[in-house]
This record gives C-alpha cells, structure tokens and sequence, in this order.
C-alpha cells in the first residue's frame, strides 16, 4: 500500500516494484493471496490521486471561482483527451518495443514514454482544456455536458 502512495504521486524509481515482486509476493502464505500486494498497490494509488483530484478541484472552485459544472466540464474534458492521445502513445511504443527499438535507444524505454505523455500530451492537454473551459459561460458548461437545456 505504501508503494501506492509512492507511485501516485508519480515518483516511485522501481527500487520498491522490485521488493514487491521478489521479496513480497513469493512470500505470500497462500497461492490465493497472490494478488493482495497488487490490490494494496492500487488502492494506495487510488486514494492519492483522489486526494489530489480533490485538492485541485476545491482550488479551481475557490481560487478561480469556478463553479461545479465548470470543474466537472474540465475535468471530464482533461481525462478524456489524456487517456485517449496517450492511449494513442502507448499503442505506438507498444509497437516499437516489439520490434526492439528500445535496444538502440541508451535510455530506459518505459521512462521515456512516460516522460513523452507527460510532455506531449498532459501538458497541452490541460493548457487547451483550461483555455477552452475558462473561456465558456459557466451557466451553460452543464448544458454542453449532458445536451440538455
């Protein structure tokens, strides 16, 4: 669970992936408690990015006086987009580590693409959302969201 919160704020080095691994899950008392160590790993990422989600929306609500539908129409534009051009991104690494760019390249692959979505897709991705968001009518944002008047 520890790692969790560790890899939800998105610095874990793999030093503490490969205790889990090596040393946790072999040591399991039975074959069925296997997949404990990774549900505590997700559920201690879950509640960390919960929180920061949280932090962030109460910020835009206080701060740039944004109301909720405001926070929900940027967070659901935000998540969409990110998920699907670094959907995109992943596919096209998955591709080229098949066919073993990765040797050429004197970098650790999985950091680079991890890296490349953080540049080149979360970071325009917010700028674009924010702008677009924060340049609609706040009364209308639900409007937009669900097609209802």
């Amino acid at each position: 669970m520890i790692h969790g919160f560790i890899a939800g704020f998105g610095v874990d080095t793999g030093l503490f992936t490969t205790f889990i691994y090596l040393v946790a899950v072999p040591a399991m008392p039975a074959a069925y408690l296997g997949f404990a160590p990774g549900a505590a790993f997700g559920f201690g990422t879950l509640i960390v990015l919960l929180a920061i989600g949280s932090v962030f929306g109460g910020v835009l609500q206080i701060a740039k006086r944004w109301g909720p539908e405001r926070v929900q129409l940027f967070g659901t534009r935000a998540g969409a987009r990110s998920l699907f051009y670094g959907g995109i991104i992943f596919i096209v690494a998955g591709i080229l580590f098949r066919t073993g760019i990765q040797d050429t390249i004197p970098l650790d692959f999985g950091n680079l693409i991890v890296l490349a979505f953080m540049i080149g897709v979360i970071i325009p991705v917010m700028i674009v959302t924010w702008r677009e968001v924060k340049a609609s009518p706040a009364s209308n944002t639900l409007t937009h969201l669900t097609g209802s008047p």
